[in-house]
């Protein structure tokens, strides 16, 4: 095949061929490395995912069982 008939190469460090092309017409090893750039984003982001606070250290000086058993009982 003469080369100016060739496909360009996609660059694996741009996304925009995922979100816009047919994968099936993609090469398999730019579907690995977005697959495994996508992964590794979900587990940056679950890992440093912030967690709710504590009833304790909301305000110590508050006993928050005895106020959720009084909203619970209204």
């Amino acid at each position: 095949m003469e080369d100016s008939l060739k496909r360009p190469g996609i660059n694996k460090n741009n996304l925009l061929p995922w979100f816009t092309q047919d994968h099936g017409t993609l090469p398999a090893s730019y579907l690995a490395s977005c697959k495994k750039f996508f992964k590794s984003i979900k587990q940056q982001a679950s890992s440093t995912k912030r967690q709710a606070a504590s009833l304790k250290e909301l305000d110590p000086t508050v006993d928050w069982n005895k106020l959720i058993d009084t909203l619970k009982t209204k």
